[in-house]
């Protein structure tokens, strides 16, 4: 008497599992109704991709890893608690999709998948990872977002061909050293750790495009960060930074540069050297003044100061609205073309300013003011949108 196999409630899957030389190359199979496979799925070696996400899978069967043929497996939203060691079978894998599952360890056949070059993790439970990630040296894109991880293995240097690595939301207070082999890596993404510092050895990373470093506990960055001269997009939110390093002017590619709540009281000159910016935050610091040469910053088209209260050059009732990056350009510059002219004044104009406009800081009282300086302030006050109407010089 033939055995009668239980069906899965999958029609499509019940019927390739009858007649397995059917099975097309590809097969999509997500179904809620999808709780379980059955040990004859590796009869299916025919499958080339093989898509099972959006079911409600808790296991894998051993006989997974008989399709020996796979190349693209996805099995994202299910309920996975663990792998089969059968998974490591898989060696023409170049997919593998295990997002959000409840994975909390990865077996160490995973590094057996010398072919792949995507695996994406995210949204699991994973604490850690195997030495043995670091065979896959193949690998392009690892996606491990929202796990629980609270470091990396040293082996995680090896993967010289990675280019996108995503570490967002997870449990990180350091990296390994070995981070900075990853020299073909473009993005890397570190937000939402708890990173208090960086490895020197970040400065290897040569073509990195896009770094995300928000929501850390970074008091400082450092001074190495100005090697990274391909950087177009660096994310610093949510930090405890107090000041920025002079290097951050060699950042040529730069086009946006976040900043926001932190707690910086300056900028650094050189800011003015990025002349690629388009984007730039600074909301919810403890900035006084900004440089002018952020006037020669012509591409900026967004730029957020709100919150930043004790600013009083340019005064901070000129930067409440959310975006401020013409006025404020235009006011910077129309005043380094004035140092330009009178530079011997420079160090001195800030009190001066304070002084006739009447700000409650105190400012340098002049006993004589020479004339030359009479033809400052003069300009000076013309020129300011915030010195109120009837302050005037006459110059004799």
């Amino acid at each position: 008497m033939k055995h009668q196999r239980e069906t899965t409630g999958c029609e499509e899957l019940d019927y390739y599992l009858e007649h397995p030389k059917e099975c097309p190359a590809e097969l999509k199979l997500s179904s809620e109704i999808l709780t379980a496979l059955p040990l004859e799925i590796g009869n299916l070696c025919n499958l080339v991709k093989l898509n099972l996400s959006w079911s409600r899978l808790a296991y894998l069967p051993a006989e997974i890893g008989n399709l020996s043929e796979l190349t693209d497996l996805n099995i994202s939203w299910n309920q996975l608690a663990g792998l089969p060691v059968e998974i490591g079978n898989l060696c023409n894998l170049t997919i593998l999709n295990l997002s959000s599952n409840q994975l909390t360890v990865l077996p160490l056949e995973i590094g057996n998948l010398s072919n792949l070059t995507i695996l994406i993790l995210y949204n699991n439970r994973l604490t850690g990872l195997p030495p043995e990630i670091g065979n896959l040296s193949n690998l392009v894109t690892l996606h491990l977002s929202m796990n629980q991880l609270t470091g990396l293995p040293l082996e995680i240097g090896n993967l010289s061909n990675l280019r996108i690595l995503t570490l967002s939301s997870n449990q990180l207070t350091c990296l390994p050293q070995q981070i900075g082999n990853l020299r073909n890596l473009t993005t890397l993404n570190l937000s939402e750790n708890q990173l208090t510092g960086l490895p020197l050895e970040i400065v290897n990373l040569s073509n990195l495009v896009e770094l995300d470093l928000s929501k850390n506990r970074l008091t400082s960055v450092p001074d190495s960060i100005g090697n990274l001269s391909d950087l177009e997009k660096l994310n610093l939110p949510e930090n405890q930074l107090t000041g920025l390093p002079d290097s951050i002017g060699n950042l040529c590619n730069l086009r946006k540069l976040s900043l926001s709540h932190n707690q910086l009281t300056e900028i650094p000159d050189s800011i003015g050297n990025l002349s690629n910016l388009t984007t730039l935050c600074l909301r919810n610091n403890q900035l006084t003044r900004l440089p002018d040469e952020m006037g020669t910053l012509l591409n900026l088209n967004t730029l957020y100061l709100k919150k930043n209260t004790k600013l009083v050059y340019p005064a901070y009732s000129m930067v409440k609205s959310d975006n401020v990056a013409k006025e404020v350009v235009e006011y910077l510059q129309t005043h380094k073309d004035i140092y330009s002219r009178y530079g011997r004044w420079k160090n001195q104009w800030h009190a001066i300013r304070l002084m006739f406009i009447g700000h409650y800081e105190k400012g340098n009282r002049f006993n004589t003011i020479p004339m030359e300086l009479l033809r400052v302030i003069e300009e000076y006050l013309l020129s300011d949108p915030f010195v109120e109407t009837g302050n005037t010089i006459q110059l004799k």
